[in-house]
């Protein structure tokens, strides 16, 4: 045990020196250390990675001594993430912010995402954690990896580069995180063979694999596959047939009470018609209001498209809130993905 101790320690060495594509400033790593309370935040309409990126960095600090509180808006109405809102406070209150409190915002691209929680870290240091290229830069401090594909390897990053290595418990969260960005690593391209390093190193202490899958794609109601076909059957091809458009309403969600939230189904299958470069999505979540999911290829940049609704994201997966209806949010998408599209277009006739 005491060699196989020192080998794993060898290797995590020469690993964390090797795989990472970014290092920890002064000012970051002095952040981390100095204050004796962090709080936490993800973004509105929260995945996998904005919520168990946060959970594994505030175990590791807990684990230095610090007080650490997590918090999210939601909703968790996505069925991989529905056990996670008991971790989550959906606002700062003055309570929290007792003693030296510093702010920590995880996988978000802009201020106005924290949501709720934003409203209430107003003066307090902050140190933004994120790999989204889309966005305006906020924050005392940043630490942005747009190279990265999850926040949650930034944070297994953080936690080796600083000496330490994961908890079972971290490992867990982290490997789930990664799983949930990366598609379960189908949308890895060139260059990312530490993204594995990093996983196996996770595996050795004691994250799973099979468990993240079943996590993310399994146990999903009958209701929920019901939506699938609803929304697949409302699939129109536009820029014959190199973007392919759908959209939810609220009067699904009602009909179809236990369907959840996610489309992770719906957007597999339709970036796999072939021919298809982008996919947009329309979900009505109230009087005048929608979210819209953008998705592409490498052909296309649907974070900057993202970006001038007010939202942001991936090159390849973005979002944002629109106020409006379905109708005024599907044009507005159209309106802005248009000069790529059109090129796109011209480029294959």
């Amino acid at each position: 045990m005491q060699l196989h101790s020192r080998l794993l320690n060898a290797y995590l060495l020469v690993a964390v020196n090797d795989l990472y594509p970014f290092d920890l400033s002064v000012e970051v790593e002095r952040f981390l250390k100095e204050h004796d309370s962090y709080l936490l935040l993800g973004h509105q309409d929260p995945d996998g990675d904005c919520l168990a990126s946060p959970l594994a960095l505030a175990s590791f600090l807990s684990r230095r001594g610090k007080r650490t509180r997590t918090f999210c808006e939601g909703p968790f109405s996505r069925p991989e993430i529905a056990d996670f809102e008991s971790r989550f406070a959906k606002s700062v209150t003055p309570e929290d912010r007792v003693g030296d409190t510093a702010v920590i915002i995880m996988d978000c691209s802009t201020a106005s995402r924290t949501g709720e929680p934003g409203k209430g870290i107003e003066g307090l240091p902050t140190l933004v954690i994120d790999h989204h290229a889309a966005g305006e830069p906020f924050g005392d401090e940043q630490l942005i990896e747009p190279s990265i594909p999850a926040t949650a390897l930034i944070v297994q990053g953080i936690i080796e580069l600083l000496g330490d290595r994961p908890t079972k418990k971290e490992a867990d969260l982290l490997l789930f995180a990664t799983c949930t960005d990366t598609g379960f690593f189908r949308h890895l391209r060139k260059e990312t063979g530490y993204v594995f390093r990093a996983i196996a190193r996770l595996v050795d202490v004691g994250a799973s694999t099979e468990k993240a899958y079943q996590t993310m794609f399994g146990a999903r109601p009958f209701e929920r596959r019901l939506m699938l076909g609803r929304m697949l059957s409302r699939a129109e091809q536009l820029y014959d047939g190199l973007l392919l458009y759908t959209e939810k309403y609220s009067s699904d969600r009602a009909e179809l009470e236990d369907a959840g939230r996610g489309d992770d189904d719906l957007y597999s299958l339709l970036q796999t018609v072939v021919g298809v470069e982008a996919l947009l999505v329309v979900r009505e979540e109230g009087p005048h209001e929608c979210s819209v999911s953008l998705r592409s290829t490498e052909s296309l940049d649907v974070g900057s498209c993202a970006s001038e609704l007010g939202g942001g994201g991936h090159p390849q997966a973005a979002g944002c809130t629109f106020h409006g209806t379905v109708s005024e949010a599907k044009q507005a998408a159209l309106a802005v993905l248009a000069p790529q599209m059109e090129r796109l277009h011209r480029e294959r006739t």
